[in-house]
C-alpha cells in the first residue's frame, strides 16, 4: 500500500505580541522585563527610555506598514508618567499618550498608565490610557498580560 502524502499548508506567520516599556528608568525597566519573561507568555518586550525613542520607533514602523493591511505598532504600551530624559511635552507621559491616540495611521495599542505617582495615572487616564497599573503589582500585571482583552472587559464591567 503506497505511503499517503499529507500536503504541506501555508499558514499565515504567527507574530509574537509586542510589549513595549517606556520608562527612563533603566534598571526598573530591565527588572520588569526580565521577571515578565518569566512568566512564559509569548511576548516581545522591547525599552525606550525616552518617548523620543518611542516616536522614532513608531515613525520607523509606520513607514514599513504604509502599504500593508496590519497597521499594529505594538500590542500593549506600558508608559511611565514622567519620563525625566525628555524635554517639554515628551516628558509627560500624559502628553506622549495623547500624541500616540492621535495617530491614525497606525492601529492603537493598549496603552497603561504605569507610574508610580497616583496623580500622573490619573492624567494619563484622562489622556487616554485604557487603565492603569501599580508597577509592584506584579499579580495584575500577570494577570493582565495573560489575556489583556479579558482583563480590559471585567475592569469595565465592574466600574457599572
Amino acid at each position: 500500500m503506497p505511503e499517503q502524502f499529507e500536503p504541506k499548508i501555508e499558514k499565515e506567520p504567527q507574530f509574537k505580541k509586542e510589549v513595549w516599556i517606556v520608562d527612563d528608568n533603566e534598571l526598573l525597566a530591565e527588572a520588569l522585563i526580565s521577571l515578565w519573561q518569566d512568566f512564559e507568555l509569548d511576548y516581545i518586550f522591547n525599552h525606550f527610555p525616552t518617548a523620543k525613542n518611542l516616536f522614532e520607533e513608531i515613525e520607523k514602523r509606520s513607514k514599513q506598514i504604509e502599504n500593508k493591511e496590519n497597521k499594529k505598532i505594538a500590542d500593549i504600551i506600558f508608559m511611565d508618567g514622567h519620563l525625566e530624559k525628555d524635554k517639554d511635552e515628551l516628558s509627560d507621559g500624559a502628553q506622549v499618550i495623547k500624541k500616540i491616540r492621535e495617530i491614525k495611521e497606525i492601529e492603537q495599542p493598549i496603552i497603561v498608565a504605569f507610574s508610580s505617582d497616583f496623580d500622573k495615572n490619573v492624567e494619563m487616564l484622562l489622556a487616554g490610557a485604557n487603565l492603569s497599573l501599580d508597577k509592584m503589582k506584579t499579580q495584575n500585571i500577570k494577570e493582565f498580560l495573560k489575556q489583556p482583552k479579558e482583563f480590559l472587559e471585567r475592569l469595565k464591567e465592574e466600574s457599572k
